[in-house]
C-alpha cells in the first residue's frame, strides 16, 4: 500500500500546485485579459474597442505577428465578383466581463444586424478552450462569417498547416494574393520546423452548428485562417451547377452564403501548442537529411487530400482538381504521413467511394474532379465521379481493393474491414469475369490499340486487351484480399482468390510467343497484347517491370537481375536523377500523337510516383541503387519542393501544374523497403536491409497511437515503445501490450515472446536483447534483460505437453510444461545494475 499511497499524494500535490497557480490575469484599466497554460501557450484578449485576441504567444513569441489578430466577423453585403474582399471588423466592446483564476467570460458583444455574441474561455493545463455563442434577432444570411478569423501577419511564421481531414494547407502553394483553400474541417495544426513551433486549433460546431474552414493569402503576404459556421452543411460556391471547387486563385468567397436561424450558432475551439519534442522528434537518417525526409511527408505526401472523403494523389491546387481512384498507393502514404487524421479520413473516403463510386456490376469509376471537363461524355454524375475521357481505366478496380487491404493493416479496424468485404468482392469479381479466354489474364474494354483508348494509369498510351500494368495490379489485389478474407473467416473465397492469383501469375510469366508478357529476347516484361496476339509496349516500361518484381509475380532471380541490371545500366548511361516511366520509346500509334518523338510525357518523362515499387524491386538485390535515387529525389525536394507533375527527360527540370502527392512515394519506399517498417493489423514488422549506409539510423515511427523509436545498427535493430525496448540481430515484428511488448521472432510468424512488467515496475525501463532464438519447438531461446522490477514472460511456439527448463544466470529457475497452445509463463526478478540472462530449453531427462 505504501507505493500506491505515495503516488496518490504526489499526484495530488502536483495537481494542487498546478491548479493554484493564477492562469488568468485581468487588467480592467487596459481592458485586457491574459490567459496562459502551464506549457507555454498564452493569449491576450483586448476589449477596449471591440473584442479580439491581439496576441497568441508560444514560449514567449507572438505568432500572430505585429498586426495579426483573432476575432469574429460577418459580411452581409453578398458575394459579387467586383466587390472588394471583406476585412475582419472588431465589433463592439462587451457589456460585461467576468474572470476567475481559470476562466474568462465576455458577454454582450454586438456584431450588428441584430447579432450578438458571448465568449467563454477556460484555461486547462495545456489547452485553452474558447466557446463562441452567436445569437440573432431573426434568421440571418451572410456572404460569409468568421467564428473566428485568425490573421497571421508574417508570411514566415508558418510553413503549412495539417488539416483534420489528413491533408495539408501548404502555404508555398497558396502563392497569389487572396488565393484561398477550403476544407470541411475545423482542425488545423500550423507548424514551422525551422523554429520548432506549432499551434493547434481544433474547432467543432455545437448545437447543430456546421463548420468549415478556409486559408487565404493576405495581400500583404500573411495567412488568414477563417472558421465559417452555419445551421446547415456548408456548400462550395464554385463552379456553377457543380459546387466542388476547393481552391480559388484570387478570391476568398469559396463558400456559398451561410444561413443561421434564430437559435444562432455555437463553436468551440480547443487551442494548444504541441510539444516540440513530439512534433519535431530528433532523428537521424544517414545518408539523408532527416529534416528533408520528414518535411516531404508533411507537405508533398498530403497534397492528394482534396477534402474530407476526397483522397487521391493529384493536389487540390490542380486547376480541375482530379482524384484518380486508379491509384493503389494512397493507403501506403499513411506509413510516411503517420497521422491518425489521415488514416481515419481515408477510412471515411473509402466508405464514400464504396457507396458512391462503385456501379452495381462492380465497376469502380476511375475519377472525380471539381469539374466534368476530363470526363468521358455522359459519365460525370452529380457528385463529380466519372470515367476518364481517355478510356475506361481498369486499374481502379484492383486499386480500390489494394487500398482497403493496406489501410486495414494501418488501422486494424476489423469492423471497418468487414464493411468493405462486399464491395471488394464485387470489384474483384467484375475483373475476374473479364477473362474471356480463361487464360488467367483479365482483359480491358478495348481489343486493339488502334481504338486509341487508354486502360490504366498511363492513360494516353493505348494499352488494350491483356494489359500487364492492370494485371500486375490485379495480382497484388488478389493476394492482399485473400489474406483479408482469411482474417474475416471466409476460407472459401480466400482459396478462390489465391487460385486466381496463381493462374494469373503463371500466364503473366509466360513468354510473349506463348501468350504471356515476358520477352525472352529483350529480357523484360512488355506492356500489353492486342486480341490478335500482337505485342505492344515492348520498350522496358519501368513501372510494369518494377511491379512484377515488387509484387512477387517475377520470383525468378535470373529474370529479376536481368531487368534491374538493364534499367540501371540505362540510367547510368543517360545520367538520369530518377527512374522514367519507360526507358525507350513506344512505337508510333501506341499513344496520343503529341508524345512523339520520344521522350515526351508518358512516352519517356520522369514520373516519381513509381518510386515505391522501384525501391521495393531493388531493395533485396542491391539497396545502394534505390538509396542513390532517394538521395537525388530529396535533393530536388530541397531545391524545388517537388511541386510538379513530372520531370522532363530532356533536361530533368520540373514540369506540369498537376502536382502529385505520389512524388513522395520513393520515401514511402525508404520506410517500407529500406528501413523495413511494414505495418500489419496485429504488429509492426521491422526488417531493415543490410546496408552499411543506413547504420546509425534513429527514427520515431507513429502507428495507431504508439511511437516506435527504431535504431538500426550493424547486425542489430532496436525498437522502443515508451520505456520498453527490445533488440534482435534479425528481422522481427513487435506489438505493444499493456505494460510491455509482444515480440514475433519472424515478420509473419506467430507470437514468440511476450514481456510485461509486474507490480510497481511500470515506471522503470525494461530492455530485452535477443541473443539466440531457434524457432523450432525444441530449440534454445536465450535473451538478456535489464531493468524492471519483476518481468513476466510468456514464451510461445513450444511443443504442447513438453517439459522446459528456465535458466536465469546459468541457474535453474523453473521447470514448466507447455500448455495446449504451446506456451509457458514465468516471472524473472528485474535488476537495473546488471544484465540478467534468461534461457529456455527443453528439459533434460
Amino acid at each position: 500500500m505504501r507505493p500506491t499511497l505515495s503516488i496518490i499524494v504526489l499526484v495530488a500535490v502536483i495537481s494542487f500546485i498546478s491548479n493554484a497557480a493564477p492562469r488568468v490575469r485581468h487588467d480592467p484599466g487596459a481592458k485586457s485579459i491574459t490567459l496562459a497554460t502551464a506549457t507555454g501557450l498564452a493569449v491576450r484578449i483586448t476589449y477596449a474597442a471591440g473584442c479580439a485576441l491581439d496576441q497568441v504567444a508560444i514560449r514567449g513569441t507572438n505568432v500572430l505577428g505585429a498586426s495579426g489578430r483573432v476575432t469574429t466577423a460577418m459580411d452581409m453585403q453578398g458575394a459579387a465578383p467586383d466587390r472588394p474582399l471583406a476585412s475582419t471588423p472588431a465589433g463592439a466592446p462587451p457589456t460585461a466581463v467576468r474572470c476567475t483564476d481559470s476562466s474568462a467570460t465576455l458577454t454582450g458583444i454586438s456584431r450588428g444586424n441584430g447579432a450578438s455574441e458571448r465568449w467563454y474561455f477556460t484555461v486547462r493545463y495545456n489547452t485553452i478552450v474558447w466557446r463562441i455563442e452567436q445569437n440573432h434577432a431573426s434568421p440571418l444570411t451572410a456572404a460569409w462569417n468568421a467564428l473566428p478569423s485568425w490573421e497571421f501577419s508574417s508570411p514566415d511564421t508558418w510553413k503549412a498547416a495539417f488539416l483534420g481531414t489528413g491533408g495539408v494547407a501548404w502555404f508555398q502553394l497558396i502563392d497569389s494574393a487572396n488565393g484561398t483553400l477550403a476544407a470541411h474541417t475545423g482542425k488545423a495544426t500550423f507548424w514551422n520546423e525551422a523554429t520548432k513551433t506549432a499551434l493547434r486549433i481544433d474547432a467543432r460546431g455545437l448545437h447543430d452548428t456546421h463548420i468549415g474552414s478556409s486559408f487565404t493569402r493576405l495581400p500583404e503576404g500573411g495567412i488568414r485562417f477563417r472558421i465559417s459556421a452555419a445551421d446547415r452543411p456548408l456548400t462550395l460556391r464554385y463552379d456553377e451547377g457543380m459546387h466542388r471547387r476547393r481552391y480559388l486563385t484570387s478570391r476568398d468567397d469559396v463558400w456559398q452564403d451561410v444561413q443561421s436561424g434564430p437559435r444562432g450558432l455555437a463553436v468551440e475551439l480547443t487551442i494548444s501548442a504541441p510539444d516540440p519534442a513530439e512534433m519535431f522528434p530528433a532523428e537521424s537518417m544517414p545518408p539523408f537529411d532527416a529534416a528533408s525526409v520528414r518535411s516531404l511527408g508533411r507537405t508533398v505526401a498530403r497534397l492528394g487530400v482534396i477534402d474530407a472523403k476526397t483522397f487521391g494523389s493529384n493536389s487540390w491546387r490542380t486547376p480541375y482538381g482530379p482524384v484518380c481512384l486508379h491509384e493503389g498507393h494512397i493507403a501506403q502514404m499513411a506509413s510516411l504521413i503517420q497521422d491518425e487524421d489521415y488514416v481515419n479520413g481515408y477510412k471515411a473516403t473509402l466508405d464514400h467511394y464504396r457507396d458512391r463510386a462503385v456501379r452495381p456490376d462492380g465497376r469502380v469509376v476511375s475519377r472525380w474532379a471539381y469539374t466534368c471537363e476530363d470526363a468521358m461524355p455522359g459519365t460525370c454524375d452529380s457528385l463529380g465521379f466519372y470515367e476518364a475521357q481517355w478510356g475506361h481505366l481498369m486499374d481502379s478496380n484492383p486499386d480500390l481493393v489494394t487500398n482497403v487491404a493496406e489501410l486495414f493493416d494501418l488501422c486494424a479496424d476489423s469492423s471497418w474491414l468487414a464493411g468493405q468485404k462486399s464491395v471488394c468482392e464485387r470489384a474483384l469479381e467484375f475483373m475476374l469475369a473479364r477473362d474471356s479466354d480463361a487464360d488467367g489474364l483479365v482483359e480491358m474494354m478495348t481489343d486493339d490499340h488502334t481504338a486509341g483508348r487508354g486502360s490504366d494509369w498511363i492513360d494516353i498510351i493505348w494499352a488494350s486487351y491483356e494489359n500487364a500494368f492492370v494485371n500486375a495490379k490485379m495480382y497484388y489485389a488478389l493476394t492482399l484480399w485473400a489474406g483479408c478474407e482469411e482474417y474475416l473467416g471466409d476460407h472459401a473465397l480466400a482459396v478462390r482468390y489465391r487460385a486466381a492469383a496463381a493462374k494469373l501469375k503463371a500466364r503473366f510469366n509466360t513468354a510473349t510467343i506463348d501468350g504471356g508478357f515476358w520477352d525472352d529476347g529483350n529480357r523484360w516484361y512488355v506492356h500489353w497484347r492486342d486480341r490478335d496476339g500482337s505485342v505492344h509496349g515492348n520498350n522496358l516500361v519501368t513501372y510494369i517491370n518494377f511491379m512484377a518484381i515488387a509484387y512477387g509475380i517475377c520470383d525468378d532471380p535470373v529474370r529479376t537481375r536481368a531487368v534491374l541490371s538493364r534499367i540501371e545500366m540505362e540510367m547510368v548511361r543517360e545520367g538520369l536523377f530518377f527512374w522514367p516511366i519507360c526507358m525507350f520509346s513506344y512505337a508510333e500509334g501506341e499513344g496520343l500523337h503529341w508524345q512523339f518523338p520520344f521522350p515526351v510525357y508518358e512516352n519517356g518523362d520522369i514520373f516519381l510516383t513509381l518510386g515505391e515499387v522501384g525501391v521495393r524491386a531493388y531493395a533485396g538485390i542491391d539497396p545502394t541503387i534505390p538509396l542513390k535515387y532517394i538521395g537525388n529525389l530529396l535533393e530536388r525536394y530541397r531545391r524545388d519542393g517537388l511541386a510538379f507533375q513530372r520531370y522532363l527527360r530532356k533536361d530533368q527540370k520540373g514540369a506540369g501544374d498537376d502536382i502529385l502527392a505520389g512524388n513522395a512515394m520513393a520515401v514511402v519506399g525508404l520506410y517500407r523497403n529500406i528501413y523495413g517498417l511494414q505495418p500489419k493489423h496485429d504488429r509492426l514488422i521491422i526488417a531493415p536491409v543490410a546496408a552499411k549506409e543506413i547504420r546509425g539510423t534513429r527514427i520515431a515511427y507513429e502507428l495507431r497511437g504508439d511511437t516506435y523509436r527504431v535504431a538500426i545498427d550493424s547486425g542489430r535493430t532496436r525498437v522502443s515503445v515508451g520505456n520498453v525496448s527490445l533488440s534482435a540481430p534479425h528481422a522481427f515484428a513487435v506489438q505493444p501490450v499493456h505494460g510491455g511488448m509482444a515480440w514475433f521472432s519472424s515478420p509473419s510468424g506467430p507470437e514468440a515472446l511476450v514481456m510485461t512488467k509486474e507490480g510497481f515496475a511500470g515506471a522503470r525501463a525494461l530492455d530485452v536483447s535477443i541473443e539466440r532464438w531457434d524457432d523450432h519447438a525444441g530449440g534454445v531461446k536465450r535473451w538478456r534483460q535489464r531493468g524492471g522490477h519483476a518481468i513476466r514472460y510468456k514464451v510461445g511456439s513450444l511443443t504442447p505437453g513438453m517439459a522446459y527448463a528456465v535458466m536465469v544466470n546459468n541457474k535453474r529457475h523453473r521447470s514448466l510444461t507447455a500448455d495446449l497452445t504451446g506456451r509457458i509463463s514465468f516471472a524473472v526478478p528485474g535488476s537495473s545494475s546488471m544484465r540478467t540472462q534468461v534461457v529456455v530449453r527443453p528439459a533434460r531427462k
